[in-house]
């Protein structure tokens, strides 16, 4: 938390030692700690002797210190559920639904929370491994997928100068996801100078979904080509829209194989604004 000591206990992992070398390891901080909030770089750094060994070329890679934000202004975190996707025709081993978490960070310092008692998921059968443990200001996304129990996600955290804790629950009857559905984080992510057209049901179709290689986009209103497409995760991180083929003027197959799993926006440029839709990879 903000205002206390520099921790004194950092740790490091080094690879690639020889025999028995054990160079000493020192620590700076960047920026300089002052007890403020916010993200520090740990810079770390081998004895000079060892460094110079000319049988040893060394790398370093920076760890972060995350100092949370408490006292007065500091403002609690906001989870939420945004919705559930069923997938159609689960294969084996694989979870039939997938709930669709969101929070928002009204500070404006990241704020770091480990899973544990003040981060938690319960409920029956979930893979957490998506979990976040940053929430930088603004809204963070994730997804779990799971059976279709009773999901709670619970954050604690500081409200002024006090701990309050807030949860937020999915199950199979949570309300569903469709593509016609912009997410919170989308909607931020999404704003636009130009006037944004409404995607309307029944007229826009992304194939199959959730989709593991290859998408169809298609839409008999649009004469569609990568050049009008822009896809973005639910961070909103732009990623091209790599065109595998033209299936006819009106419908294009995509190759999503590369991309990382969860969510994912389809905005397409049309002469009055844009259509926004979105698909999830496997």
């Amino acid at each position: 938390m903000n205002g206390e000591p520099l921790p004194t206990d950092f740790t490091s992992t080094i690879t690639g030692l020889k025999y028995s070398d054990n160079p000493t390891i020192t620590y700076t901080v960047s920026p300089t700690y002052s007890g403020a909030a916010g993200v520090y770089s740990i810079i770390p750094l081998l004895s000079t002797t060892f460094v110079n060994a000319f049988n040893y070329n060394v790398s370093y890679v920076n760890g972060n210190l995350y100092v949370n934000p408490e006292g007065p202004g500091t403002k609690k975190l906001r989870p939420s559920l945004d919705c559930v996707v069923e997938v159609p025709n689960p294969q084996p081993g694989q979870f039939r639904f997938i709930a669709r978490f969101t929070c928002i960070n009204d500070n404006t310092n990241t704020v770091y929370v480990s899973i544990g008692t003040d981060n938690s998921l319960k409920g029956g059968s979930f893979d957490a491994s998506r979990q976040p443990v940053v929430f930088r200001p603004g809204v963070t996304s994730f997804e779990v997928p799971f059976d279709g129990t009773r999901l709670i996600w619970t954050l604690k955290t500081f409200d002024s100068n006090h701990k309050t804790s807030i949860g937020t629950e999915a199950s199979s009857s949570s309300n569903k996801c469709s593509n016609t559905l912009i997410t919170t984080n989308a909607a931020r992510m999404m704003q636009l100078t130009t006037p944004s057209v409404e995607l309307e049901a029944g007229k826009t179709n992304v194939y199959p979904n959730p989709a593991t290689n290859k998408i169809i986009v298609t839409d008999p209103t649009i004469m569609l080509n990568e050049k009008q497409l822009s896809l973005y995760n639910s961070n909103g991180i732009l990623y091209p829209a790599k065109m595998v083929r033209r299936i006819s003027a009106n419908s294009v197959e995509l190759d999503i194989s590369g991309l990382p799993a969860g969510f994912y926006l389809i905005r397409c440029k049309i002469a009055n604004g844009y259509k926004t839709f979105r698909f999830v990879k496997g």
